[in-house]
């Protein structure tokens, strides 16, 4: 089972996996994080930040999330998982 890191972006139409992340070059790299950020983080923050959902856990939480995010981008992912 792959290791998704984001949704595919213009140029790589399918899902960005972490063990394909290193091999990116700097401009697919940052077109992959620029997807995931969107995806996986901007959306979701756009619904806990409405006056009428406020919840400042799940903004922590995500938080932590883009924290973690910005590392994968610079280091250019984790380690490879345990099999």
């Amino acid at each position: 089972m792959p290791w998704i890191f984001g949704p595919g972006f213009p140029g790589h139409p399918k899902t960005v996996e972490m063990r394909d992340l290193k091999k990116l070059d700097v401009e697919a790299r940052a077109k992959a994080f620029k997807a995931r950020a969107d995806a996986f983080f901007i959306k979701q923050v756009d619904h806990f930040q409405t006056p009428s959902l406020w919840a400042p856990f799940p903004l922590a939480v995500m938080t932590c999330i883009g924290i973690e995010m910005v590392g994968s981008y610079k280091y250019g992912g984790c380690p490879e998982r345990p099999q």
